[in-house]
C-alpha cells in the first residue's frame, strides 16, 4: 500500500516564486525575459550584461521600453563606411584640404567668440587647471557639436546595443548595399564586424555605467550615429575615463559647458598637453582626440582666429 504524505506549503512560498518570475529571475540564469515581450530579442545581450554586474531589474526597465528595438542597420552603416574607406585607401588618395573651411567662416567664428564671452568663467577655470587655452576648448566644441547645439539625433543606447547584438555577420549582411564583394573583402568585413560588435559591447557597458552615475536614463542620451555623446562627443568609455565634474554639482554631465570643457581638457592633458608645447606638438595631442590631421589643423586655426592672429 502506497501512502502519500501531504505536504503543506505556506502561501508566502508561492507569492515569493511568483515575484521572482515577474522580475525575470530564473533558476538557470540571472535574467529570464518572458516570451512574447520586447525583451526576448535582447536575451543574449541582457544575460551578458547581468553577468558583468548590471542590475537585471534595471535592464528589464530599459530594454523593455517600446523604443528599444534591435536594428541591424546600425552595424551595416558602420561596415559600409569602413569598406568605403578601405577601397579609397587602395586607390589614389584624394587631395586633403588644409583645414575644414566651414568652421572658419565669419558666422562660425562670430558664434565661437560669443560662446567664449558667455562662458569665459568656466573656460578660464579649466585653462588654469589644465593649461589648455580657452580658445582651443571653444574650437573643439565648435567642430564637435557646434558649441553644444548639435549633440546628435541618434540614440546611444540603441546604436551600441544593436551593434553589440550583431556579432553574427549573417544578421547584418542583408542590410548592406555595397555591390559585389570579392573573397578577400568578404573575409575582411566579417573580421571587422566581429571587432566592432566587441567594441560596441564595451561602449554599451560604459554607457550604462555613465548613465547611472549621471542620473540619466540611458534611453534619453542623444548621440552621433556611432554613439558619441555630449558637447565634446566622447565615446562612453572616454566619458568614464576622462569625465570631470567641472561645476561641482556632483555629476559629470557632458551636456553642460563646465563639465564638457573640464573633461576635454583632462583628456588633452593626460595625452601630453602642456602650456609650453610648440605648435607641432599641440597638433600631435589634438590628433589623439580625433585621428584626423585636417581636424587638428582646423582646431589650431580656429584658436588663432579667436586670439586675433592672422
Amino acid at each position: 500500500m502506497c501512502i502519500i504524505r501531504q505536504i503543506r506549503i505556506h502561501p508566502w512560498f508561492w507569492l515569493l516564486i511568483g515575484g521572482l518570475l515577474l522580475l525575470g529571475v530564473g533558476f538557470g540564469g540571472r535574467f529570464l525575459p518572458q516570451s512574447g515581450t520586447g525583451l526576448t530579442e535582447w536575451t543574449p545581450l541582457l544575460e551578458r550584461l547581468a553577468n558583468d554586474g548590471h542590475d537585471p531589474g534595471e535592464l528589464r526597465v530599459v530594454f523593455g521600453d517600446s523604443r528599444a528595438r534591435y536594428d541591424p542597420s546600425a552595424m551595416a552603416s558602420k561596415l559600409q563606411a569602413l569598406l568605403r574607406q578601405r577601397r579609397q585607401a587602395r586607390g589614389e588618395p584624394g587631395e586633403q584640404p588644409e583645414v575644414y573651411g566651414r568652421y572658419l567662416s565669419p558666422l562660425a567664428l562670430a558664434g565661437a567668440r560669443g560662446y567664449l564671452d558667455l562662458h569665459r568663467g568656466a573656460l578660464e577655470k579649466a585653462e588654469s587647471l589644465y593649461g589648455v587655452d580657452k580658445e582651443i576648448q571653444v574650437a573643439i566644441l565648435l567642430i564637435e557639436s557646434k558649441l553644444g547645439m548639435t549633440t546628435g539625433s541618434d540614440d546611444a543606447l540603441l546604436i551600441l546595443a544593436s551593434m553589440a547584438m550583431s556579432a553574427d555577420f549573417e544578421r547584418v549582411k542583408p542590410h548592406i548595399g555595397w555591390g559585389r564583394l570579392d573573397q578577400e573583402e568578404q573575409a575582411w568585413i566579417e573580421v571587422r564586424n566581429a571587432d566592432k560588435a566587441a567594441w560596441a559591447y564595451r561602449e554599451l557597458d560604459a554607457l550604462l555605467r555613465y548613465a547611472r552615475m549621471a542620473g540619466r536614463s540611458p534611453l534619453d542620451i542623444p548621440s552621433s550615429v556611432y554613439g558619441a555623446i555630449g558637447y565634446p562627443q566622447f565615446m562612453p568609455s572616454n566619458a568614464l575615463a576622462y569625465g570631470v565634474d567641472g561645476d561641482g554639482d556632483g555629476i559629470v554631465d557632458l551636456f553642460t559647458t563646465a563639465d564638457a570643457v573640464h573633461s576635454l581638457c583632462n583628456f588633452l592633458k593626460r595625452h601630453g598637453w602642456r602650456e609650453d608645447l610648440v605648435r607641432d606638438r599641440r597638433h600631435e595631442v589634438i590628433y589623439k582626440y580625433n585621428h584626423d590631421n585636417v581636424y587638428a589643423r582646423t582646431v589650431l586655426a580656429i584658436a588663432d582666429r579667436l586670439k586675433g592672429k592672422a
